[in-house]
């Protein structure tokens, strides 16, 4: 009964929610995956998931949007926190490359991130976290980059689980950072 009286009506909803949840997550490249998690009423971003219409509390409403109501809101899902991850690990990559090439080249790494351009970069790749720059230390020739993570502090690139995640993995790290070889 479900596939020949609703099965439109769930597929259009589940479409246009799954449309409305991948707006919300490219609307981090405006604002920083920090500011689309942490958003309050007050302001909310032009995309925002959709909202199930109807009574939720009825059985009804349970057969006939058999799979749209069992999606995930897109601010709860750990989709737009892995993929703001990996565009910080791109990004580290990037600038790591290019600061090793800077040490190739001119016999020590950079002072700051800034002297990567135009040279080795064409701008210093932005956190996707908070949209500010990668964070870079350099002390005696030692250097540190890294970005600030999804829990939103920056703990000084320290590379540490932050929850009861598996040590192994890097995206529940405190900060994400480039690692560097033992000396």
């Amino acid at each position: 009964m479900w596939y020949l009286v609703w099965r439109e009506q769930d597929y259009s909803l589940n479409l246009d929610s799954w449309t409305a949840g991948i707006n919300h997550l490219k609307s981090t490249k405006e604002v920083g995956w920090l500011a689309v998690k942490n958003r309050s009423a007050a302001n909310r971003l032009p995309y925002e998931p959709v909202q199930f219409q109807g009574p939720k509390e009825t059985w009804w409403n349970g057969f006939r949007y058999l799979f749209s109501s069992k999606a995930l809101p897109w601010e709860e899902s750990e989709g737009g926190s892995r993929m703001a991850t990996v565009v910080a690990q791109q990004r580290l990559i990037q600038v790591a490359i290019a600061i090793r090439r800077h040490g190739l080249r001119h016999g020590k790494p950079p002072e700051k991130l800034d002297s990567l351009v135009p040279e080795f970069l064409t701008d210093v790749p932005l956190d996707p976290m908070d949209l500010r720059p990668l964070r870079y230390q350099l002390k005696n020739d030692a250097w540190l980059l890294y970005s600030i993570g999804v829990n939103g502090i920056d703990d000084g690139g320290d590379r540490t689980p932050s929850g009861s995640g598996s040590r192994w993995s890097t995206s529940d790290r405190k900060d994400i950072a480039w690692p560097q070889p033992a000396p």
